[in-house]
């Protein structure tokens, strides 16, 4: 029996003794898969904010200490900033101010600066500078333009910077974003005339202005398929229609309208704010090369010969950019034919460059249809007439697709003597 004890109490013994190695195991494991663990999550934390500094902080920081460098060296009456740095000067900046920039930039940030020259005349143009590290362009940098214009000086700038700040500047006015919106406007300003008589209530008072106010209406999008072609085709008074090229109509609609005796546009696709994905595959885009931009502007200048002027097509970010503009107003130039800024951004730099090309250039005052109601339209036609009244002229943009607006034109045109308008084709203002 003791024997018996004896080796109940050595097996329970050696039980309990492999109980805590195994117990002694199993929490030595859970320590070391802990610590592995942890370990990983070390490692994927600092791989995650390597990447978030390199791709966004380092990036961002870089910019903005080379901008408020290159602000504090050129001391600019105006910047600008987009996908790009725009630098206003009102006089040109000289070698040894541009040797200065390119050695402190080289000391401070060990980057080389290239100088490009974009456009010049004698007294206006435009740089762009570009950064390299090693002789290999430096990407993180955004491109910076250097504008001068040493014909309007300081307190023209200063004019025109306090102007755009009332107008909300640096807010999108980006027409394809517009006509998705709904438009707030009050009631009262929205009835339809009574038996088809103007309201003069509506309008500036006819003896305030000049009585041959012009009107030039454009109507945008011409060339592909829709119900309202036929009405605007027989609208049978001014009116200048723009056409965009390479459309699943082909030629079919240009030459209908040039056999009509339109004048016509170009409607030149160009990179929206939004996306590519918004505008047409033939469009201009910011990434293009500039034998790419050239020989696409060519081609349409080759297959649409009648054009008389461009205006954009979308184009919130094209228009934004110096190179993109220059190349399309260098090659329109040659051609001598205008351009009419559509306005779907309040920072279109087109004005700027035209001027630089000495080109015949012109700008959208209203959109007449951001949605397709006959009392919208009304009450923009009325906005239009009264710019007109005001400043001697107006441009109103329509488009093609809307069902309303043909309708709405023939009532203002039949009235126009009543309103003391004029409805003139865009070629025939006086440009500004």
């Amino acid at each position: 029996m003791a024997k018996k004890r004896s080796n109940l109490k050595k097996r329970k013994k050696d039980n309990n003794h492999r109980k805590n190695t195994r117990k002694r195991r199993n929490q030595f494991k859970l320590k070391s898969n802990y610590l592995r663990y942890m370990t990983f999550l070390i490692i994927i934390f600092l791989i995650v904010f390597t990447v978030i500094y390199a791709v966004f902080i380092f990036p961002y920081t870089l910019n903005n200490k080379i901008k408020e460098e290159l602000i504090d060296l050129y001391k600019p009456v105006i910047y600008d900033e987009a996908d790009f740095y725009i630098l206003k000067l009102s006089k040109k900046p000289d070698l040894l101010q541009q040797n200065k920039v390119i050695n402190v930039i080289k000391n401070k940030f060990g980057l080389d600066l290239r100088f490009n020259k974009i456009a010049n005349n004698e007294n206006k143009g435009i740089n762009e500078i570009v950064f390299y590290k090693n002789n290999k362009l430096f990407k993180e940098i955004k491109i910076f333009y250097i504008y001068w214009d040493e014909s309007i000086g300081v307190d023209f700038y200063n004019a025109m910077l306090n102007q755009k700040r009332k107008a909300g500047y640096n807010k999108y006015d980006d027409h394809d974003i517009i006509e998705k919106k709904k438009m707030k406007i009050k009631k009262d300003k929205l009835k339809l005339p009574e038996n088809n008589k103007f309201k003069y209530s509506r309008f500036q008072r006819s003896d305030d202005f000049d009585n041959k106010a012009k009107i030039a209406i454009i109507i945008d999008d011409l060339g592909y398929s829709y119900n309202s072609t036929y009405e605007f085709l027989t609208l049978g008074f001014p009116v200048t229609f723009s056409y965009i090229p390479e459309t699943e109509s082909n030629n079919k609609i240009y030459n209908l309208f040039k056999h009509f005796g339109y004048d016509l546009l170009l409607h030149l696709p160009m990179e929206p704010l939004k996306g590519k994905q918004y505008v047409e595959k033939n469009a201009i885009f910011t990434d293009m090369k500039d034998d790419e931009i050239e020989k696409r502007i060519k081609t349409y200048l080759i297959n649409y010969p009648d054009v008389i002027g461009l205006n954009n097509h979308m184009g919130s970010k094209a228009v934004n950019d110096p190179r993109i503009m220059n190349i399309i107003f260098r090659n329109i130039k040659k051609k001598n034919l205008f351009w009419v800024d559509s306005k779907t951004t309040l920072n279109s730099i087109s004005k700027d460059i035209a001027e630089i090309h000495d080109l015949e250039y012109y700008k959208r005052d209203v959109f007449l249809d951001n949605e397709d109601d006959e009392k919208t339209i009304r009450f923009y036609m009325d906005k239009l007439v009264n710019k007109a009244k005001k400043n001697g002229y107006a441009i109103g943009i329509g488009h093609i697709q809307s069902e309303k607006l043909a309708y709405v034109l023939k009532d203002y045109y039949n009235n126009k003597e009543k309103l003391g308008i004029e409805f003139v084709c865009v070629k025939d203002l006086k440009s500004e």
